[in-house]
């Protein structure tokens, strides 16, 4: 699974109705976005809710660079996010930028596990690139780590 973390502006309340909005009609915890191109393929994205409270905290294997970009970011580290793991079956490229860019039309970042930078709806919408990245850039990284692997 690939992981982006999405931190919405919006409250934590109507980031939930967004996300019931644009899941799966029965599933709940993880919500389901049926995005597979196919009915029968599994769904691309599998979305919860993390907290500082649970049992397995939001910033437990969270590197200090990654936090410390995230409360520049947003004036403060947030106590919930929106957690998005994409199966590797389908590329998943279009479906998680649609969802990210819904739950962050207010304002807000998301995190991807390629880079410790947190991408506003401008980043992803123009393509930016950080060092050499652009949001959910799964292919660069792994030709990267491939070439140093050699």
């Amino acid at each position: 699974m690939r992981t982006v973390f999405v931190f919405p502006r919006a409250p934590f309340d109507e980031t939930i109705q967004r996300v019931q909005r644009l899941a799966a009609p029965t599933q709940a915890h993880p919500w389901i976005i049926n995005s597979a191109p196919k009915r029968r393929q599994n769904p691309a994205i599998y979305v919860d809710l993390a907290t500082t409270n649970d049992s397995s905290p939001l910033y437990c294997d969270w590197e200090p660079e990654a936090m410390h970009a995230l409360a520049t970011a947003l004036g403060a580290l947030p106590y919930w996010a929106v957690t998005c793991d994409i199966t590797g079956r389908i590329p998943g490229d279009e479906q998680i930028r649609a969802f990210v860019l819904a739950l962050i039309e207010d304002g807000g970042v998301a995190m991807d596990d390629y880079s410790d930078h947190c991408w506003s709806a401008d980043d992803i919408v123009s393509n930016r690139r950080v060092d050499g990245l652009k949001f959910f850039d799964y292919q660069l990284n792994y030709e990267r780590l491939s070439a140093s692997e050699g």
